[in-house]
């Protein structure tokens, strides 16, 4: 290839990758209305990293030891305290492997940046929140729609029952509101727990429709309240609030968000949900990203 052909082919290549970075920018902007600015960022460049490992993976097959053994580069740093970080070059090979066993120990006991959770993971998912609930510290909920474990079963069976939901489904939903509630309750007799959750207007309820919060059950259906039903869950709600000191509820003035519910256990993780079907599940650790959802502060409703 001519050095001409060279730069015509990478400018056009620059065009593209312009093209294709500016015009998902409209994308974004309907996007961050249902996922977290961070939680995107991070899928985006996994899948970015992904991409471009395999179209660089015919250059990692050249690699050979001799390309490997000439030098190995390592640093340490803690953040505010960059002065008393060490780096080495080196090209013994004792030392090579010795930071090679050390790279491996570290990735051994690395945590990844969040665990994902579908419906193949319930169970997990389930025993995770079940020990959690024994574990101390202050909960924070920022939900779309009024948790589970506050509908009274009476309810709850009506609704389904008005969707036509089979009766081992019923069952099946019941009893897993029943274990959230369970749950819920265990925590609240030596924590406290904020829940923050919109009421709606009519006229807002009809532009953005509300369902059922069943992404915990992995329901493979949306259950959609009536305005009635959303109401009368919302007092529920304000019920369960009220027999439970340790339970905060904050009611916003609009939905935060239309299809996610995010859970704190605050210093802990926090679980973002995506509620309609099929349901998805994010529970992250990584402290810098965990912090900025804490820090999340939806509007609250003006009295």
């Amino acid at each position: 290839m001519t050095d001409r052909k060279r730069a015509a082919l990478a400018r056009l290549m620059l065009f593209t990758g312009a093209i294709l970075w500016g015009s998902s920018y409209f994308v974004l902007k309907n996007t961050l209305d249902e996922v977290p600015l961070f939680l995107l960022l991070s899928i985006r460049f996994f899948f970015a990293g992904l991409i471009l490992l395999a179209v660089r993976a015919p250059y990692l097959r050249r690699l050979n030891r001799r390309c490997l053994g000439t030098g190995a580069l390592t640093g340490e740093a803690v953040s505010g305290h960059h002065s008393e970080g060490r780096y080495y070059l080196t090209n013994n090979r004792a030392e090579v492997a010795y930071y090679r066993r050390r790279a491996d120990a570290l990735l051994e006991n690395a945590k990844p940046l969040m665990e994902i959770y579908r419906a193949d993971g319930a169970s997990r998912l389930n025993a995770f929140l079940l020990a959690d609930s024994r574990t101390p510290g202050r909960r924070r909920c920022v939900l779309s729609a009024p948790p589970l474990y506050t509908a009274d079963p009476a309810f709850l069976t009506a609704v389904l029952q008005r969707h036509d939901v089979p009766a081992p489904d019923q069952e099946r939903i019941l009893t897993h509101a029943k274990g959230c509630r369970e749950q819920a309750e265990t925590i609240l007799r030596d924590n406290e727990m904020v829940l923050a959750l919109p009421r709606l207007t009519e006229e807002a309820f009809e532009r953005y429709p509300m369902s059922l919060p069943l992404s915990g059950s992995f329901y493979e259906r949306d259950i959609p309240y009536t305005y009635q039903e959303y109401l009368e869950h919302v007092d529920q709600t304000e019920q369960f609030a009220a027999v439970h000191p340790r339970c905060h509820l904050e009611l916003t003035a609009d939905s935060t968000f239309r299809n996610l519910q995010i859970v704190m256990h605050e210093g802990r993780w926090a679980m973002v949900s995506k509620e309609k079907s099929p349901a998805i599940h994010f529970v992250i650790r990584h402290a810098k990203l965990r912090s900025a959802i804490e820090s999340f502060e939806p509007p609250l409703v003006e009295e």
